[in-house]
């Protein structure tokens, strides 16, 4: 995994999907998939451009959260722009890691005694993939799912943002981008809008800014810890916020707007 991407992760902590960014491409003999058992006890909700002929959900039951993120940088090996679905199947743990391991034209260190079942990155045709499994109890396991796009399928913004009000966060000493990503969840019922982005700005200088700007808006609130200032108000309907993490040599700003969702 790329280390830009890992501090990312790790320090910003909401990335939901940790996407693979590194490592070599084993190449794998293509499979025979075995029978697509999608689940039908509740309708599937997924984004409506969510590639589900190339990565169903397999026997799913019930979707918790679909998202797409936008990258600038295009030197991610799952691809520059990716969609993520969280959800819960009915299968058992070992059926739905073979099964989308036989979705998988190449797999990545399969041959190696390290390789996880529960944790695997592949490719499907042209598209990357992450696969991550883990049992919820005895009739069903949470499956993370992540698709980058092909080349030829990257776009030059989120389409996801139409219903995010331009200006809603103002950005601030932006740097380098790390992602624009739109996600529903469909447990609490709410979107979420979320920028990320590296910065070079100074904590006194992010609530100088961010403090004088917002601090009049309804419900506005602080919390500061040893490595996070957060500001969060209300405005228009949605739940803004914007968080400053820092670690190290790395500074991360990060804006989320979230709205119910009809």
């Amino acid at each position: 995994m790329d280390k830009k991407m890992l501090c990312l992760v790790v320090l910003v902590m909401i990335i939901i999907f940790a996407t693979a960014c590194g490592g070599k491409t084993e190449t794998a003999t293509p499979q025979q998939a075995p029978e697509d058992n999608t689940g039908e006890a509740e309708a599937v909700q997924l984004l409506s451009g969510y590639p589900e002929g190339i990565l169903p959900l397999y026997k799913s039951i019930r979707v918790e959260r679909c998202g797409f993120s936008y990258r600038d940088d295009l030197n991610y090996v799952i691809g520059k722009d990716l969609y993520n679905v969280l959800f819960v199947s009915e299968g058992e743990l070992d059926e739905i890691s073979d099964y989308y391991q036989a979705l998988m034209t190449s797999i990545e260190d399969e041959d190696e005694d390290y390789f996880l079942k529960e944790f695997f990155s592949g490719a499907i045709g042209e598209n990357m993939v992450n696969v991550s499994v883990y049992e919820l109890d005895e009739e069903s396991c949470m499956v993370a799912l992540s698709i980058g796009l092909s080349e030829e399928e990257y776009v030059e913004e989120n389409p996801y943002f139409t219903d995010h009000p331009e200006n809603l966060i103002e950005e601030f000493g932006l740097q380098e981008l790390q992602e624009i990503t739109y996600e529903e969840n469909y447990l609490a019922k709410e979107k979420v809008y979320r920028t990320i982005y590296q910065t070079e700005k100074t904590a006194q200088e992010f609530t100088d800014f961010y403090l004088t700007k917002y601090e009049a808006m309804t419900n506005f609130s602080e919390e500061n810890t040893d490595t996070e200032i957060i500001y969060r108000w209300e405005n228009t309907g949605f739940q803004c916020s914007v968080r400053y993490t820092i670690s190290a040599q790395y500074r991360f700003i990060c804006l989320e707007a979230i709205m119910p969702m009809p």
